[in-house]
């Protein structure tokens, strides 16, 4: 079973028009593959609860495979049939994995925390096919789906308006996604080295481990005196945990260090080169690479095409522009 998510920069980003169009496309090309579709929070409802806005329905064709809060489906009786009733002690709510039967329109909510999606994706594996695809659309605060153990690869759409903060932030997100994978020498030595509990790994310019810390990274005291006492040279920093305001600060001026990301969902705390005037010396790279399909553009206001990350599809949904960004 292969998992994909739908991520955004903001709000009403477009992430729904993305799942919608992605599972329409899958579904046209189907053949014998198994589709499951679910949400974080609740998708597909009429109307935003909190901006009042019209939102897109979604609509399953038969016999694709989804994940609900009970709740949404008193009104779908004979339309579907019930695979598996995932609750209590592993959920928080009732959920149901059922199987339409007929075309239906229907209100998506799924479990809302990572171990519960990881819960759910080892209940449902089962019953699809090995090349089935697991659809997970998102919310703007859950941007864990996009780690490596929860999906294979994501989505991202991203807004593009005329407000200030919003648009910074879209520039930011496109930023992060922009990060480079480190070089396979150093992530042959990471992955040797690294442990269940690992949170952080310390090495030389000759890549000799000097510290592995499997504490909290922002309460790490010994991983910082580690980090002073080799600043002047060469050296390589994994990390397994956010780039916080403190840490951030605390590596800034060490020029010959290149900061190891596991993925670039750590790096949203501080998503600039430059925080409160503090300029970040340091390289950042990504363990694991940023595994983005194709960036949805929801376009109210123009925009620079050298913000998109090179060689990643782009494609705007609520324009007649189609372009593949392929600057170097």
């Amino acid at each position: 079973m292969i998992t994909y998510s739908f991520i955004g920069s903001d709000k009403n980003a477009g992430k729904t028009t993305a799942l919608n169009y992605i599972y329409r496309e899958l579904q046209q090309n189907r053949q014998s593959r198994s589709i499951c579709l679910s949400s974080i929070g609740i998708n597909g409802e009429d109307v935003d609860t909190y901006e009042g806005v019209k939102k897109p329905h979604i609509d399953l064709f038969p016999d694709s495979c989804f994940i609900t809060n009970c709740v949404h489906l008193a009104h779908q009786t004979g339309k579907y049939e019930t695979l598996l009733n995932l609750g209590r002690p592993l959920f928080t709510k009732n959920y149901i994995f059922g199987r339409s039967l007929l075309e239906m329109q229907l209100v998506l909510e799924g479990p809302n925390s990572g171990n519960e999606v990881r819960n759910v994706k080892r209940r449902i594996a089962p019953f699809l096919s090995d090349d089935g695809i697991f659809l997970i659309d998102g919310s703007i605060d859950r941007q864990f789906l996009a780690k490596p153990e929860i999906s294979d690869g994501f989505y991202f759409s991203v807004l593009f308006t005329e407000r200030p903060q919003q648009f910074q932030k879209s520039c930011d997100f496109l930023r992060m996604l922009s990060l480079a994978p480190c070089s396979k020498q150093v992530h042959r030595i990471i992955a040797k080295n690294l442990e269940t509990k690992t949170k952080s790994l310390l090495l030389t310019e000759s890549y000799r481990p000097v510290y592995q810390g499997e504490a909290i990274i922002s309460r790490d005291r010994k991983l910082r005196k580690q980090c002073e006492a080799i600043s002047r040279t060469k050296c390589f920093l994994y990390l397994k945990g956010a780039l916080t305001r403190s840490l951030y600060e605390f590596l800034a001026p060490f020029s010959e260090l290149q900061v190891i990301l596991d993925n670039f969902t750590l790096y949203l705390n501080i998503p600039t080169s430059h925080h409160q005037g503090i300029e970040f010396k340091p390289k950042i790279v990504l363990f694991h690479p940023v595994p983005v399909k194709t960036i949805f553009i929801k376009q109210e206001t123009d925009f620079d095409l050298s913000l998109l990350p090179p060689e990643v599809l782009a494609r705007n949904l609520f324009r007649t522009l189609l372009q593949k960004s392929c600057h170097k």
